[in-house]
């Protein structure tokens, strides 16, 4: 049996989080047995590639799905860092000012208090340093 480098890529990115191989090791385990498992029941032992799409026909679909950061420089839009049980993660962070908006800051999803206390230091750092940005203080 032989794994491509694609497959082992595809099974880090879409079956495992961790940062250890603790579940990397399982999820390769569990294609192996099916493979196993498959010639067994036929009887007829050949060569075995497995490719990113053999890796969905053993594992399923991904539980991980990797999100597109952004890439190019975007109004409104920046990339993050995050910490989770799982390891490090980025994501996109996106903003909006609101004509005729009250100068408050309303933060939307489930972010816990690190995350909401990080945005308000944002902000307030934005505010304390608008005109060296070029950012018209008239704007909050």
């Amino acid at each position: 049996m032989e794994f491509t480098a694609e497959a082992v890529n595809s099974v880090i990115k879409g079956y495992t989080k961790e940062a250890g191989v603790r579940n990397l090791e399982r999820q390769l385990d569990s294609i192996i047995r099916k493979i196993a498992t498959k010639f067994a029941k036929s009887g007829k032992a050949r060569k075995q590639k497995v490719t990113p799409k053999t890796v969905t026909e053993y594992l399923g679909a991904p539980r991980f799905i990797e999100k597109e950061t952004v890439k190019e420089a975007e109004v409104g839009a920046v990339n993050g860092l995050a910490w989770t049980m799982f390891g490090g993660t980025t994501l996109t962070i996106e903003v909006t000012v609101m004509p005729d908006g009250k100068g408050d800051i309303q933060l939307t999803g489930s972010l816990g208090d690190v995350m909401k206390e990080s945005a308000r230091a944002a902000l307030s750092f934005i505010r304390a340093n608008a005109e060296s940005y070029g950012i018209d203080p008239m704007v909050f």
